[in-house]
């Protein structure tokens, strides 16, 4: 398990600024916006994919205790 000291926003808001960081004059920032909320949906997808597995898994592990 990650310490919680780990999950600080102070640590958080230094993620956001070394992305941002990269960002120079050049970048539009309406990209910038839209990759961030690309990779937001990007993320979701994958959990909730995740999700729909975990579920198969406990549903099946829950048929065999039953059966057993």
């Amino acid at each position: 398990m990650i310490p919680s000291c780990l999950y600080t926003k102070d640590r958080l808001k230094g993620f956001f600024g070394d992305a941002l960081a990269e960002c120079s004059e050049d970048y539009d920032p309406q990209e910038v916006a839209d990759a961030f909320v690309e990779e937001l949906e990007s993320w979701i997808t994958y959990h909730q994919k995740s999700a729909a597995a975990y579920e198969l898994i406990r549903e099946s592990l829950r048929k065999r205790v039953c059966e057993a």
